[in-house]
């Protein structure tokens, strides 16, 4: 995998992503428990993780620093992008890596409705090379959508290697919205194809991984868990031969 923005190919070792909405770290149960995420993303033993609906000092989740305990109990790294909220209380994407994360920048995107972002992150890998790993939760209507989504690829300014976006896009792969996406980028469950209908929110895919054309999929699973009202999206990514 090249460099963020380079434009030569590089070796990367074998590398386990994960996208997952936490739903403020609210259960299935109606419980809020920090612990059953940490939970989940360690039995996954994904690399990087990047969450949507993260809480920062809210009061419903009990002034908690939610990515900030939950990269403690898993010994990560950790960035927080609020999209909602004055410091320091905020809502909004994060990531969790066990690589270092060099760089972060929050993204406000377009829409008439909730204030929505991109959390970009540049992530060290073990080999020495970046990875640009974005993370996002899309708004609730399709025009807002639409004009997120072009945000979000402009905001690569050309760099189409070594790129991975993840996140909650509130809408389902035949959406128009994506057709943009679509153009730069593979999601990571058509690129598998697996026997599984992949549903990640009751019976909707709505949450997905992109990779950029040097990168693949080889593997896509969803786990199991009453931790949150979505379930995780785990792809193994390797480079493009």
């Amino acid at each position: 995998m090249p460099a963020a923005g380079n434009s030569e190919s590089a070796a990367v070792s074998p590398l386990k992503v994960m996208t997952y909405n936490i739903h403020h770290c609210k259960g299935m149960d109606g419980k809020i428990s920090i612990e059953r995420i940490a939970d989940v993303i360690r039995r996954s033993d994904a690399d990087i993780v990047g969450l949507q609906e993260v809480d920062r000092y809210f009061f419903r989740s009990n002034f908690r620093h939610q990515v900030k305990q939950i990269a403690s109990k898993l010994g990560y790294n950790f960035a927080f992008g609020a999209n909602l909220g004055v410091a320091p209380f905020g809502y909004g994407n994060a990531v969790v890596s066990r690589y270092p994360i060099i760089s972060d920048r929050n993204i406000a995107l377009p829409g008439k409705l909730e204030p929505r972002g991109a959390l970009k992150t540049t992530i060290r890998l073990n080999n020495g090379f970046d990875l640009a790993f974005i993370v996002t939760h899309l708004g609730l209507s399709t025009s807002d959508r639409e004009q997120q989504v072009n945000a979000i690829i402009d905001s690569l300014k050309g760099m189409y290697k070594g790129v991975i976006i993840a996140g909650d896009f509130n809408a389902r792969i035949e959406s128009p919205e994506f057709s943009k996406l679509h153009e730069f980028l593979n999601d990571g469950y058509q690129q598998v194809s697996p026997k599984n209908e992949g549903n990640t929110f009751g019976k909707h895919r709505i949450d997905f991984i992109w990779l950029s054309p040097d990168l693949k999929a080889i593997s896509y699973s969803t786990m199991s868990s009453d931790a949150s009202d979505h379930l995780p999206v785990i792809v193994d990514v390797r480079p493009v031969n």
